[in-house]
């Protein structure tokens, strides 16, 4: 692991411990960030999708990694609502393609990267797609993106700024980020604090409430920072859904929807 001892990888200020002794994060006192302590090497982290996309893993749906169907069709609804006709998308970490595959069906025209070898093999085998396996790999001569999706992806970078930096100038001025995420301050955040799901899992390296998050935004050259209270659910019974709807209205919501804009000329 590499030691990043006690500097907040948002604002660069200190944390100070977050949840239990043996947690593992940090909370930033200045921005609010909740960060681990020790942050994988590329090559860590390599390994560890690799992991994850084993495929034995692949074919037992159990990479956790993987978002659920109603999760893809929600949001995929949402973007063709907000996207124009044909438009130009790309979703930064595919994963094996579902969402990819669910919007170029809906007629947009849509690029996918995902870092995962097995991954990217899979979404072929799966759905003929051909993702791409690096932001280097995007073609540079063209008007760039209309709508570029980082769906459950940024609470798994090292360094968000970094990306979100690189993602913009891909995107047409006027042009739309999507992103979801884990939310620090639903409810079962707060109420599990450092055993909160989400902050267990390995693979996830920042937790972010929507101050956090605009601010990497804001950092990285987007405006008009918006958070979607009522935004797509990843359930479907009636029960769950009004529970959920009810959750989002009083801001507990566990999950945290945001959309930006590139600055236009």
């Amino acid at each position: 692991m590499l030691k990043n001892s006690s500097v907040c990888v948002i604002c660069g200020e200190d944390g100070s411990s977050w949840g239990d002794a043996d947690s593992g994060f940090l909370k930033c006192t200045h921005c609010g960030a909740v960060y681990r302590s020790e942050m994988p090497s590329d090559s860590e982290l390599e390994k560890m999708y690799s992991d994850y996309y084993s495929q034995s893993n692949l074919n037992g749906s159990s990479t956790h990694m993987l978002s659920n169907d109603i999760s893809i069709q929600n949001h995929a609804s949402y973007i063709a609502k907000i996207a124009k006709p044909n438009s130009r998308i790309l979703d930064f970490g595919s994963g094996t393609g579902e969402l990819v595959s669910t919007l170029s069906n809906k007629g947009f025209d849509v690029d996918g990267i995902e870092y995962s070898k097995n991954a990217i093999i899979e979404a072929n085998h799966k759905y003929g797609i051909k993702l791409k396996s690096s932001i280097d790999d995007l073609d540079r001569s063209g008007e760039g993106y209309d709508v570029i999706l980082v769906v459950e992806v940024i609470e798994h970078l090292c360094d968000p700024v970094k990306l979100m930096s690189s993602l913009i100038t891909h995107l047409k001025p006027g042009g739309i980020i999507y992103l979801t995420t884990p939310n620090l301050f639903g409810l079962k955040a707060r109420i599990h604090k450092s055993n909160w799901i989400e902050a267990v899992k390995p693979f996830h390296l920042i937790l972010f409430n929507f101050n956090v998050l605009s601010s990497v935004l804001k950092k990285s050259g987007y405006g008009d920072v918006r958070n979607l209270r009522f935004s797509p659910l990843t359930v479907s019974s009636p029960a769950k859904i009004i529970f959920h709807r009810v959750l989002q209205s009083i801001g507990l919501y566990g999950g945290l929807r945001v959309i930006a804009r590139k600055p236009s000329r």
